[in-house]
C-alpha cells in the first residue's frame, strides 16, 4: 500500500513544487499566496484524478477487458507524448541557447 501512496502521492507533490517555478516565468514569484493557490490547484487535481481513475478504470475493465484497458493505456500515452512533443522542442531550444550564453 506504501507502494501504492507512492506513485499516486509522488507526481503530485513533484507537479506541485513546479507550481512555484511557473509562477516565478509569470514574475510573481514573490507572491506567497499566488504561489500556494497554484500548487494546491495543482496538487488538487492530482488527487482528483487519482480518484476519477478507480472509477473510470473500472467500468472500462467491464467494457474492454484487461487487455483493452491497457491497451487504451498504451494509446493515451502515445497521444500525451506526442501532444508534449512541441513543449519538449522548446525546453531543448532553451537548454541550448543557455549553453552557448
Amino acid at each position: 500500500m506504501m507502494l501504492v501512496g507512492f506513485f499516486i502521492a509522488g507526481p503530485g507533490g513533484v507537479l506541485g513544487a513546479s507550481a512555484k517555478n511557473l509562477v516565478g516565468f509569470a514574475g510573481r514569484a514573490k507572491e506567497a499566496a499566488l504561489v500556494a493557490a497554484v500548487s494546491g490547484l495543482v496538487n488538487g487535481a492530482a488527487s482528483a484524478g487519482a480518484v476519477a481513475q478507480s472509477l473510470v478504470a473500472s467500468q472500462l475493465v467491464e467494457f474492454l477487458g484487461w487487455g483493452g484497458l491497457f491497451g487504451l493505456l498504451g494509446v493515451l500515452m502515445v497521444c500525451a507524448s506526442v501532444s508534449l512533443w512541441s513543449a519538449v522542442g522548446i525546453e531543448a531550444a532553451a537548454l541550448a541557447k543557455k549553453k552557448t550564453a
